[in-house]
């Protein structure tokens, strides 16, 4: 709980102007879940589930920095003066692109797999919107009724 507080102070004083990825990952059967529901809400946050190979692949990555830079300036990494620093902040914008850049397909598939279980067949994302439109219509008439 401690590194959650950690993360929020760190979010709370990072200056607007700053637009970096935070990644927030956690242990299994530890409330990750539901902290990734809850921060879902927010329209400026992109929640994902179960992203093991995110942990994976850093894990690897640090390796390869390592061998990267294991003779100083004669290595590659080395010669180009990166630091394990520059080398994340690299890693983590190229991930936050894959994700942005793969976010429409997986909720197709996410919203094809619940109109399926629910009987509804594959739709496109713009029928889903249609819907989605039509209810928020249905429902503010519903709250002028009142």
């Amino acid at each position: 709980m401690t590194s959650l507080f950690l993360l929020m102070d760190r979010f709370m004083t990072c200056k607007q102007s700053e637009n970096k990825p935070i990644f927030i990952v956690g242990s299994y059967r530890s409330g990750i879940s539901v902290l990734t529901w809850c921060l879902g809400q927010h329209p400026n946050i992109l929640p994902l589930p179960e992203t093991h190979w995110i942990a994976k692949l850093t894990i690897c990555m640090k390796g390869l920095f390592e061998a990267g830079t294991v003779h100083g300036r004669y290595s590659h990494l080395g010669a180009l003066s990166w630091n394990d620093k520059d080398f994340y902040a690299a890693l983590g914008g190229s991930i936050d692109q894959f994700i942005i850049d793969t976010r429409e397909p997986r909720l197709r598939f996410t919203l094809n797999e619940a109109a399926k279980k629910y009987g509804y067949g594959d739709f496109q994302i713009e029928e889903f919107e249609e819907i989605w439109k039509n209810n928020l219509m249905q429902g503010k008439e519903a709250k002028n009724n009142y």
